[in-house]
């Protein structure tokens, strides 16, 4: 992760259950150097749109439109070590899809 944070990224995406500690400490990093970073904890909570619905580090459920920019991105996803590789898979291709749409 302390890798991944020193590239320049355009966001993050943490993908990881939310009572995991190992994932909320993966989200710390990230939004202590700065990084726009959205912590979620399956493909269902982006979309409809350019929707995201995410949970901020101090536990608040939040909603936000437009979360991501126009024009080329360069976006960083991880997830906690106790997610399955087939959910931090799926939120990619579900990003990859929906920018195929745009």
């Amino acid at each position: 992760m302390y890798n991944l944070v020193k590239e320049k990224l355009d966001l993050i995406l943490v993908v990881g259950g939310w009572n995991s500690s190992n994932t909320s400490h993966l989200q710390e990093i990230a939004e202590q150097n700065g990084t726009p970073t959205y912590w979620i904890d399956s493909e269902k909570r982006i979309g409809p749109g350019n929707r995201i619905a995410y949970k901020l580090s101090h536990g608040e459920l939040v909603e936000k439109e437009n979360w991501l920019p126009t024009g080329p991105l360069k976006i960083g996803i991880t997830s906690g070590a106790s997610t399955p590789d087939k959910d931090r898979k799926c939120c990619w291709k579900f990003l990859l899809r929906y920018w195929r749409m745009c």
